[in-house]
């Protein structure tokens, strides 16, 4: 196996091949020159197959087989080191070996030994060491300074084998000297030295010459160093590149250190400042912050270090001791929250200088976002640029940058989009009970809720989105409203909307004539309808449309080929009111017939409410239609003379029941037109009744002296009135059953001298003819007598 850094790898061995069979060197030698002769190396075990070509560096051909394998034929093998492997001295041994018939052939066991006992090259490294205490300026033996001697392959102390490595101690005189060390190259390290004094640098020594002794003289001086101090961000340990950040040096005695006039000393632009002369070996120094960086509280304690050659490298050269001092920057912390403290993610913050520029920008998340190193009594503007989806833009936050080490609180306090939706009259007071709902564009319920007396509140809706507010049933009496189209504002202001909604109007409507729901059929009336409304919006165009209807029918009353309607338009100044609605309609073409008018209101275009019930009293008048037949004893035509009672029975239509009326009969002359009189006074008589019905009878009497009518026809004319109102009246000269005729009586006249004809009655106590009138005969031919003659007796 080798030692150190020797190996058994490379060796080179002479092979002489003779093809006969000797038992020594000089004996094989002696029989002539060999056959073959090869030279072959070692491998890295330090082995040789001939049968390996691979291994074979010069000679002959080797000998193959039919079978193109290497083989040896019977004959004798001398094996001759030729040259030693690295680190090891040539074996002169001849070894000899024969090829037997058997085919086997005895293996040469061949190795190499070191130049000394291992016969492997060996060697010893010696060490003295003084040192200048910087004083005295005499080289003083550095006794118990310690080294580290390995082999340098082994990259260390601890993984060099133990015959590879060694520890010394300088003695008293300031020697060291290390045990037989086999061949390579080594580390020389030292390990430990006096206070003060510089360490060695390490240096290799190699051993290549057998038995021989390297020796070093190491002159140690006084240790000093130059100071580098780099400033780091007490949070993240990065370098703060920031120069201008001023430090002073206390030594270990307190004094503060100058150098040319100089007691202060600045970072350059990486934040790195170097002390331009060396601080001499002690412990206790002390760096001063004077100046901090901007961004940054300044140190409150000094940063210590020592001067110590364990502290110390090398750079470009020089001995440094790098001293890191760590700043810690303002922290402010701003958290971006609800109104109950929690936090707000995705909203887009900007942190403004005091010229508006932007110098931080991020995105909010669930914790609070640190913007570190802000130059200390700057002023800046915490800005929201973009909220998250559903809130609403928060306010500007302007703060100052505090000169404290401990984390500055900035809250930014995010609102969320409120979409404010009342339902409410004209007024803008609010109407409770009605069902909404907000549609998105694509018709999907966002919300849906039942209005109250407050404004419903919808949160977290984007800003600029567009939604439909739909009522989808409307509270007792009211219209159900149309959609309307709501967006969502940047402020609440601009979010809030109110759905009007529109109370359905109530109306009643009375109709009358002259104030009655009853009326006399003739000539031209006016229908008044009062149309009482509620509900109605002041200011509001409205138009009240009425249809007079018959109510047998159920139709609309048609008068000069058209249908009896009117209207009105107006503008109530109060929501309850009232409007009349006139009908000019002849009434002759209504006797008996019983009209009800039918009223509708419209505003824009648009039928709001109807009154139109049939059966509605309010809405009614009638028009009552009366028939007469007149009699006397039931009969339509009697013989003067006598005092009759004439009996008018009146037939009545559409009179309304529950109702006093006041019937009035008047007898008229048929052929004068005239009322007839006796005794200076027109005939009449006068009835008072109250219907239980419609329809019905009533019958007015007559007292009648006929004496003087003989001849005459008799025409009933009548007339019904209720509350002072002529509401009926039958007046038809040519109506025969209004009519009673009066015919003259058959009278007895005594006639003296001659026929006399006497109009009047017959007179008691007459003598003469008697004479019979038979009766008087008003016709086209004139009149025809009766007469007879009494007979004298």
């Amino acid at each position: 196996m080798s030692s150190g850094d020797a190996s058994l790898a490379g060796a080179e061995f002479t092979f002489r091949y003779y093809d006969g069979q000797y038992a020594t060197a000089a004996e094989t030698e002696a029989s002539g020159a060999p056959t073959r002769t090869w030279a072959f190396k070692t491998n890295e075990k330090g082995r040789i197959r001939i049968m390996d070509e691979s291994l074979k560096v010069s000679g002959d051909d080797l000998f193959y087989n039919s079978m193109g394998q290497i083989t040896l034929p019977i004959g004798t093998l001398l094996i001759q080191e030729t040259k030693a492997p690295e680190g090891y001295l040539i074996d002169p041994t001849v070894y000899v070996r024969n090829i037997t018939p058997d085919g086997t052939l005895e293996a040469v066991n061949s190795y190499n030994a070191p130049t000394v006992s291992e016969q492997v090259v060996t060697g010893r490294i010696q060490i003295v060491k003084h040192t200048d205490t910087g004083t005295t300026k005499v080289e003083t033996p550095e006794v118990g300074a310690t080294f580290n001697i390995y082999l340098a392959s082994a990259g260390s102390y601890d993984a060099a084998p133990a015959n590879a490595r060694a520890q010394l101690t300088i003695d008293k005189d300031g020697f060291a000297v290390s045990p037989d060390l086999p061949y390579g190259l080594y580390t020389v390290e030292q390990t430990s030295g006096w206070e003060g004094s510089r360490l060695m640098e390490p240096f290799t020594v190699k051993i290549d010459e057998n038995g021989k002794t390297y020796s070093y003289i190491i002159n140690n001086e006084r240790f000093y160093s130059y100071l580098k101090v780099v400033k780091v961000d007490a949070i993240t340990g990065e370098a703060i590149p920031a120069a201008g950040i001023g430090f002073q040096i206390i030594a270990p005695q307190g004094q503060k250190l100058e150098w040319w006039g100089a007691d202060t000393w600045y970072t350059d632009g990486s934040g790195v400042m170097k002390l331009p002369c060396e601080l001499e070996y002690g412990r206790g120094y002390q760096a001063v912050e004077v100046v901090a960086p901007s961004g940054y509280v300044l140190a409150d304690k000094p940063f210590l270090f020592d001067v110590l050659p364990e502290n110390a490298a090398q750079e470009d050269g020089l001995t440094v001791i790098t001293l890191t001092a760590p700043n810690s920057p303002t922290q402010i912390s701003v958290a971006k929250v609800d109104y109950q403290g929690n936090f707000v993610p995705g909203a887009t913050l900007q942190l403004l200088d005091k010229d508006g520029n932007v110098a931080a920008q991020w995105v909010t998340e669930n914790t609070p976002h640190t913007l570190y190193g802000l130059p200390i009594g700057a002023e800046y503007t915490l800005h929201e640029a973009a909220a998250p989806e559903g809130w609403l833009l928060a306010d500007d936050v302007t703060f100052i940058v505090q000169d404290t080490a401990e984390v500055q609180t900035i809250t930014m306090t995010d609102l969320p989009t409120e979409l404010h939706l009342s339902k409410v009259d004209y007024q803008g007071n609010f109407v409770i009970g009605a069902t909404l709902q907000l549609l998105d564009r694509d018709g999907h319920v966002v919300d849906e809720w039942v209005s109250g007396d407050t404004p419903h509140v919808i949160y977290h809706l984007p800003i600029g989105a567009t939604y439909t507010l739909h009522e989808t049933a409307a509270p007792e009496g009211w219209f159900v409203a149309e959609d309307m189209s709501v967006t969502v504002g940047s402020v609440v202001s601009d979010s809030a909307f109110s759905m009007e909604d529109e109370e359905i109007p109530i109306l009643h409507t009375t109709a009358t004539v002259n104030g009655e729901h009853i009326a006399k059929a003739a000539g031209t009336q006016t229908i008044s309808d009062v149309v009482s409304y509620k509900h109605l919006i002041p200011g509001k165009e409205y138009t009240v449309t009425g249809k007079l209807m018959d109510k047998s029918t159920g139709k609309v009353l048609i008068q000069d080929g058209k249908e009896i309607t009117t209207s009105i338009t107006f503008t109530p100044a109060e929501p309850d009111g009232t409007v009349t609605v006139e009908f000019t309609v002849d009434a002759s073409l209504l006797a008996g017939k019983t009209t009800v008018v039918f009223e509708s209101l419209s505003k824009e275009g648009k039928e709001l409410a109807v009154h139109a019930d049939i059966d509605d009293e309010g809405q009614t008048v009638h028009w009552p239609e009366i028939h007469t037949t007149a009699t006397i004893d039931g009969k339509k035509n009697v013989v003067s003379g006598k005092t009759y009672v004439l009996k008018d029975v009146v037939g009545y239509t559409n009179l309304i029941p529950g109702k006093e009326y006041v019937i009035t009969g008047t007898v008229m002359d048929k052929s004068t037109g005239k009322a007839l009189e006796q005794g200076g006074k027109p005939v009449t008589a006068t009835a008072i009744f109250t219907p239980t019905e419609p329809n019905g009878t009533v019958e007015l009497e007559f007292t009648i002296d006929t004496a003087l009518l003989g001849g005459k026809a008799l025409v009933v004319f009548e007339s019904i009135q209720m509350d002072g109102h002529e509401v009926a009246i039958h007046a038809n000269p040519q109506d025969r059953g209004q009519t009673v005729d009066i015919k003259p009586a058959i009278g007895i006249i005594t006639i003296k001298d001659k026929p006399v004809f006497d109009g009047g009655s017959v007179k008691t106590g007459d003598s003469g003819v008697t004479v019979a009138v038979l009766g008087l005969l008003l016709s086209a031919a004139g009149l025809t007598y009766l007469l007879r003659r009494k007979r004298h007796s």
